[in-house]
């Protein structure tokens, strides 16, 4: 998934004392699922965030720019700063009504602050959600131009029920989530400010060396979700 969706879930489920709580990220995840890249800039559908080059492309910087999208990194620091505790407060009361603990959400996926875990020994991958989150981002939501769900130039709908009962739990606790005033207008400006700074350091991530090459985004059809060739025998 898109590292501009997990930067901010991450953020939200981080509290002042840097206490990270897994179950809250993944239910902000599935929220932020709700704003996709496509609906700014449909020239950088499929780019995830985490490979700089992408971002540096004359067609990525000329997309930015006529998208509106762009603020200086002052503005973005504001809104977020502004704007996290009412978030972070609002997801407080969806755990308080809502099972938001992992086994309460149903996944069993190894998610950690650092990323999806394959194994219990193997190194957190920062790009990737794990099977039930892949899952959930896409398949709980309704309003795709595509049958297969990899594009969406309007708004998205959270589904009244689950695709499956076993993420009913996670369904719940988002529709609670971004149900409470104002929240969902904050994440999408929240998302928006995210794209932004990401595409406006990315050749700061790249001359440090921090980016990360990566198997796509799964919303835009890619990780686990690409097709694989039939092999001819």
């Amino acid at each position: 998934m898109c590292k501009f969706h997990k930067d901010v879930a991450r953020d939200i489920a981080t509290n002042d004392a840097g206490e990270f709580n897994v179950g809250q990220y993944a239910t902000a995840l599935v929220a932020m699922a709700l704003f996709r890249i496509e609906q700014h800039m449909p020239e950088m559908h499929g780019c995830d965030g985490f490979n700089p080059d992408q971002m540096l492309t004359d067609t990525a910087v000329s997309a930015l720019s006529q998208s509106g999208l762009a603020k200086s990194q002052e503005t973005i620091n504001s809104y977020r700063n502004t704007n996290i505790e009412y978030l972070r407060a609002a997801m407080a009361l969806t755990s308080q009504s809502c099972d938001t603990s992992l086994s309460g959400l149903n996944i069993r996926d190894k998610v950690t602050k650092d990323g999806f875990k394959a194994t219990c020994c193997a190194t957190p991958d920062p790009t990737k959600n794990g099977p039930f989150l892949d899952e959930a981002v896409v398949e709980l939501f309704d309003g795709y131009d595509d049958e297969a769900k990899t594009w969406a130039r309007g708004s998205l709908t959270l589904l009244q029920t689950a695709h499956k009962p076993e993420f009913e739990a996670i369904r719940t606790a988002t529709e609670h989530f971004i149900s409470q005033p104002n929240v969902r207008d904050i994440l999408e400006g929240m998302f928006e400010a995210s794209v932004a700074s990401i595409f406006q350091n990315a050749k700061a991530v790249k001359d440090a060396g921090l980016g990360l090459d990566t198997e796509g985004c799964v919303m835009c059809g890619h990780g686990s979700r690409a097709i694989i060739p039939q092999l001819k025998l």
